[in-house]
């Protein structure tokens, strides 16, 4: 299961400054206001706690327009929902849980807390500010079973549920409201014809208009593909006839079955004639016969649409042929194409997806080949001059990220091993911590082997460091440290023994940390002759006497690593290690080169590489600079516009408390009107987080507490 995402305006962060999207293009969108009216009093009273609305076709019918009726309601009525429209599209084959619906969501909103925490922390972030949730394609009964005791935990948020299962929702005692979806008045159907077409010229051609509408049973998605048809050239009275041989060879008595019967049967005619029309072409590298294998593979994809890069790679053709294919099926109304600022992005409707899988042979791993494929070539860190390369692959992933949640939820636990150790860098440095944790996690139910689970322990521990659950992450790093260390593989324990060094210099305990680092994990990689693992040590080493004031013995390690570093080709390593001289410049007070080095040699790397966490962290140093100077307007815009949203994407627990502290101090420092009060509220939100990790900055905040309120 998957959801797409459309970037907005605003700091470089995971799907934009919010993971949700803006909407889909409804396209043309015809009638149905009777049915926007009644949303819009259901759901837009900001006074009135609303109700879960089940979308449903009536009868069952399929095509009916349900998930446009639900994003045309949201496009109308944006301003009730300033949290933004969260769309989770449920694939054919997804049999979901109701975890499983709840770690994705709290996937897609970037809240990286533990499971028996998920749903207080996604209930609270999806009614402030208020969001519209909008789950899409519940088909069976399976999927209708999960989905409504995942909406029994969002009590108070707005949920619409699209679903051809008639009774979600039904019962009594769910007080949920409903809203059956009829075909569209044949009036409205016809406004749809002439609108995806062209309106009638003559008595005769109304009046065949009215045919086509009557017959397709003034299906929405049926008159649309038929109109893709009509505006690739072929005749009225051919595609009535067309339409009338489906009619009559579908024996479905059922009203339901008889929808789908008829839009399968569209579907397939549409899907010949893009062959027929391939084949005219005479394309000598593409053949009509690769239609429908490529479609398919499209089809496997994650429900939601992909970006143009992997929509190649599922369609298997290469660049310029699936460019002509695509082009091709968009005329016939096969697939659609949105496009944003920065991207372009492809996508199939579900039943069509649903009639493409079975009118070719299915992969035996359920598509998931082509996508394992280009993640994997994608995901490794890059150093040298491939770091470029690493930036342009690092976006792509960015771009595609329901396509990365569709392919890590989906993954064989037997995989999940090669992924985490694929994956590590990426992981770290974008997340999302909670679904690379859940992968880590699937994979050590069945890793067995030292070389399986080491791995696995690694980036679990990593990501429940990052995501505040220190206690977790320092028992994932111990039994890696102890496998290892059986299991004699010398660099695996030193790496484990860092983890156990950044956690312990997370709670404060400098010397533990300074005496591993030295006396367990240097040695190991000395004798080993890993000079950059022994450089990235270093640097941590003096990250230790920097925060104990010794800047000389820091800053000589520092200046040791540069010329490594830039041996070794590794420009973000530079770039972290020029910060860290550019923090002793600060601490001794020389402003302007600490503001040099941040502003020529650290930030323009960090863009380049599109490394959203370290962007932030330097946005956050130079907004230091500038309230050690007094410009506190500026300090603060930076503070709240470039830094905060990007840590809250991130979900990044220990960052967005030292944030906020940090903005607090401003306000109390600039003591406008109101900014004290403001001040306070944070100072208090972040203390109380500080003491549930148990982090040193606690006793921190309770001294500026004190001090100053």
């Amino acid at each position: 299961m998957d959801a797409t995402s459309a970037d907005r305006r605003g700091p470089a962060v995971p799907g934009g400054d919010d993971p949700l999207q803006l909407g889909r293009p409804t396209g043309v969108f015809v009638g149905r206001r009777a049915e926007l009216d009644w949303l819009k009093a259901q759901l837009c009273d900001p006074h009135a706690e609303p109700r879960p609305i089940a979308v449903c076709a009536l009868q069952g019918m399929a095509g009916v327009g349900k998930s446009y009726l639900c994003d045309q309601f949201y496009g109308e009525n944006r301003a009730a929902f300033p949290g933004g429209y969260l769309i989770v599209s449920l694939s054919p084959s997804t049999q979901p849980t109701p975890d499983s619906l709840l770690v994705e969501l709290a996937a897609r909103l970037r809240l990286d807390a533990p499971l028996a925490l998920q749903a207080s922390a996604v209930v609270a972030r999806l009614r402030q500010p208020r969001t519209l949730l909008h789950i899409e394609n519940v088909d069976t009964e399976a999927q209708a079973t999960a989905v409504v005791d995942l909406v029994r935990q969002l009590a108070g948020c707005a949920v619409l549920v699209s679903a051809r299962q008639t009774d979600v929702g039904l019962s009594p005692s769910l007080r949920w409201a409903r809203l059956p979806v009829p075909p569209l008045p044949i009036d409205d159907a016809l406004d749809q014809l002439s609108r995806e077409f062209r309106a009638p010229r003559t008595a005769s051609e109304a009046a065949q208009h009215r045919r086509i509408v009557e017959k397709l049973g003034a299906l929405p998605l049926a008159v649309h593909l038929a109109a893709g048809r009509l505006t690739q050239g072929l005749r009225l009275e051919s595609l009535l006839a067309d339409i009338e041989q489906r009619v009559l060879d579908s024996r479905a008595a059922d009203p339901g079955e008889r929808s789908r019967d008829l839009l399968r049967r569209s579907i397939l005619s549409s899907l010949q004639a893009l062959e027929r029309a391939v084949d005219a072409d005479g394309d000598p590298e593409l053949s009509r016969e690769q239609v429908t294998p490529a479609l398919a593979g499209l089809a496997h994809g994650p429900a939601a649409g992909v970006g143009e890069s992997l929509t190649v790679a599922l369609l298997g053709l290469g660049e310029s042929s699936s460019e002509r294919l695509l082009v091709r099926a968009r005329g016939y109304s096969l697939v659609e194409r949105t496009e944003s600022a920065d991207s372009v992005r492809w996508h199939l409707h579900p039943l069509v997806a649903a009639t493409l899988r079975r009118a070719s042979p299915p992969p035996p791993d359920g598509g998931l080949t082509a996508l394992r494929t280009w993640f994997l070539t994608r995901l490794p860190q890059r150093l040298g001059a491939a770091s470029h390369q690493q930036a342009e692959y690092w976006r792509a992933i960015q771009a595609d990220e329901p396509a990365l949640l569709h392919w890590l939820e989906a993954q064989p636990a037997s995989e999940a091993a090669e992924t985490a150790r694929i994956g590590f860098v990426y992981a770290c440095i974008r997340g999302p911590y909670a679904t690379w944790g859940a992968l880590c996690q699937r994979g050590l139910t069945v890793a067995q082997t030292p070389d399986e689970r080491i791995p696995l322990l690694k980036l679990l521990s990593e990501m429940q460091h990052k995501s505040g659950q220190l206690d977790a992450a320092l028992a994932s790093a111990q039994e890696g440290r102890d496998l290892a260390k059986a299991s004699g593989d010398q660099a695996a324990h030193a790496i484990a023994l860092g983890q156990l060094a950044d956690i312990y210099q997370a709670r404060g305990q400098l010397d533990e940390a300074l005496r591993i680092r030295k006396e367990e994990q240097l040695p190991v990689f000395e004798t080993l002759g890993d000079i950059r693992s022994r450089a990235v040590t270093m640097g941590q080493i003096a990250d230790i006497y920097q925060t104990r004031g010794q800047l000389d013995e820091a800053l000589r390690i520092y200046q040791e690593n540069i010329p490594i570093r830039e041996k070794l080709g590794d420009v973000r390593g530079r770039a972290v290690t020029m910060g860290k001289i550019a923090d002793i410049y600060e601490a001794r007070g020389q402003l302007d080169e600490a503001l040099r080095i941040r502003k020529q040699e650290a930030l323009p790397v960090y863009e380049t590489l599109g490394d959203i966490r370290s962007r932030a962290v330097t946005m956050g140093q130079i907004a230091d600079i500038y309230q050690a100077r007094g410009q506190l307007d500026e300090a603060l815009r930076l503070l709240r516009e470039e830094v905060l949203p990007v840590y809250r994407a991130l979900k990044a627990r220990r960052e967005i408390l030292v944030c906020e502290t940090n903005i607090a101090l401003g306000l109390v420092r600039r003591n406008k009107e109101g900014d004290r009060v403001e001040a306070e509220g944070l100072l208090r939100r972040a203390h109380g987080e500080a003491v549930e990790m148990r982090l040193p900055e606690a006793d921190v905040i309770a001294g500026i507490l004190a001090t100053n309120f």
